[in-house]
């Protein structure tokens, strides 16, 4: 599907999640605003999460952590969702900031979008700590990473949010659950700086 972005000077002829890795990077330095802080806040949880995937299933390979292979097995299924998840709602934050930048209008989407990456990263995070004691000893540091990656997601798109919330005249409804996701936002992102500077 072709989507017309920023006045259609931008043709976008694929979703972000289709596009390579190198160029994800290369259109976020192109100062046009999109790709742009949604986009790489939810990639960053896609990465994330991803990685812990990877971690998942080479534990499940291992006939050594037998004792944990049913309660990794219930996190694939979840983690596949989540992923599929976080893809839609990239797409979904760059066509409200591409409606914004056409039409300088704000609209609900600037807030739902990154407002459902921040809750998709902070439902992950919590597997990924656990996992970060269970799995695969040898897979620590892709585990410590996805943890890292999940923590820049929650914590990017609870600001971008917050920053949102200015541009939306009623923006109210979205107080309370932001307030409340921030919370958990923050005693997470605690979890994972503990684990990860205490080495």
């Amino acid at each position: 599907m072709c989507r017309f972005f920023i006045d259609n000077i931008v043709l976008m002829k694929q979703p972000l999640i289709q596009q390579t890795l190198g160029d994800f990077a290369l259109d976020l330095g192109k100062g046009k605003g999109m790709t742009g802080s949604g986009s790489a806040a939810a990639m960053s949880s896609l990465m994330g999460s991803q990685l812990l995937l990877s971690v998942c299933k080479i534990t499940l390979s291992k006939d050594s952590y037998t004792e944990v292979h049913e309660w990794v097995s219930k996190q694939i299924p979840f983690l596949d969702h989540s992923c599929d998840t976080l893809s839609v709602l990239m797409e979904k934050d760059v066509e409200a900031v591409a409606a914004f930048l056409k039409h300088n209008k704000p609209s609900a989407d600037m807030l739902e979008a990154p407002l459902g990456i921040g809750v998709e990263s902070i439902k992950v995070l919590p597997i990924g700590i656990e996992l970060y004691h269970k799995g695969y000893r040898i897979m620590k540091g892709d585990t410590a990473t996805a943890l890292a990656l999940l923590r820049a997601g929650a914590s990017a798109t609870m600001f971008i949010v917050k920053e949102n919330l200015k541009f939306l005249g009623n923006g109210e409804q979205y107080q309370n659950e932001v307030v409340v996701l921030e919370e958990k936002a923050t005693l997470l992102c605690q979890q994972v700086d503990e684990l990860l500077v205490k080495k």
